[in-house]
C-alpha cells in the first residue's frame, strides 16, 4: 500500500500535490494541512493530529465530508507527523510519501526529515517529496530513476558510512568511507540516466534536486 502523508509545511504547487494524491492508495492529512487539500477538492482518508493548527473553516469542511478523525491531546510525546507515520505503518504501508514536510520552522523540518529513519526502521520505503526536491534514506544498493544533470547530495546520518560507491555521477566513489559531519558528498551531479548507489554499512540521507542546477562544489 502506498500512503501519502500531507503535513502542514510549505506546498507551493497544488497541481503537484494533486498528482501525488492520484498515485497513492490512502491520504493521511496532518492537522492544519487541510489547507492544502481543500482548495483542490481532495478529501483525505483520515485527519489526524491535535487540531491546534487547523482553521474552523477547514475543520468544518472535513466534518461536512465525513472524514474520519484520529485526534490526540495537545500535550504529548510525539509530533502529529510522527503519529501519522505510525498510523500509516499500522495500516500496512509499504511506501510512504511525505509532502508539506518542510517549512519555515527548522526544528519541525529537521524532525520530519529524520522521521525517514523511523520508516526505514520499520522496513517501509519513505520519501519526502515536493515539486523541487526528493529526500530518502539510503543504506544498501539503490538503482534510481534519477535523471542526468540533476544535483544530488548525500549526508551521513550514521556516525560513519563505509563502502560507499557512486556509479554514474560526476564525482564517482569506490568503497569510500564518509564520517558524519563531512561535506564530501554535497552537490554531486548525475552523469548517466541510471546512476547506482551502493552502501556496505551505515545510512545516508539522499537529497535530490529535481531541477538541473549548476554544481557549486
Amino acid at each position: 500500500m502506498r500512503i501519502l502523508v500531507v503535513t502542514n509545511g510549505d506546498v507551493d504547487d497544488l497541481a503537484y500535490l494533486e498528482e501525488q494524491a492520484s498515485v497513492h492508495d490512502m491520504i493521511i492529512c496532518v492537522d492544519g494541512a487541510v489547507r492544502h487539500l481543500r482548495p483542490i477538492g481532495i478529501t483525505p482518508s483520515i485527519l489526524t493530529g491535535d487540531l491546534d493548527s487547523i482553521s474552523d473553516e477547514d475543520l468544518q469542511w472535513v466534518e461536512d465530508h465525513h472524514v474520519p478523525l484520529l485526534r490526540y491531546e495537545t500535550r504529548k510525546d510525539y509530533t502529529d507527523t510522527e503519529l501519522a507515520l505510525l498510523h500509516a505503518i499500522e495500516k500496512g504501508a509499504r511506501h510512504v510519501t511525505m509532502t508539506g514536510a518542510i517549512g519555515s520552522r527548522i526544528d519541525h523540518s529537521l524532525g520530519n526529515i529524520f522521521l525517514l529513519k523511523l520508516l526505514w526502521n520499520h522496513q517501509v520505503e519513505g520519501t519526502i517529496e515536493s515539486e523541487k526536491v526528493e529526500m530518502r534514506i539510503v543504506g544498501k544498493e539503490v538503482n534510481t530513476l534519477w535523471r542526468r544533470g540533476e544535483t544530488v547530495s548525500f549526508i551521513p546520518v550514521s556516525s560513519v558510512v563505509t563502502g560507499l560507491t557512486l556509479i554514474g555521477f560526476e564525482y564517482p566513489l569506490n568503497q569510500a568511507t564518509i564520517d558524519m559531519g563531512s561535506s564530501r558528498c554535497i552537490s554531486n551531479v548525475i552523469a548517466t540516466d541510471h546512476p547506482v548507489i551502493q552502501v556496505e554499512k551505515g545510512l545516508l540521507l539522499a537529497i535530490r534536486n529535481k531541477s538541473k542546477e549548476q554544481s557549486f562544489r
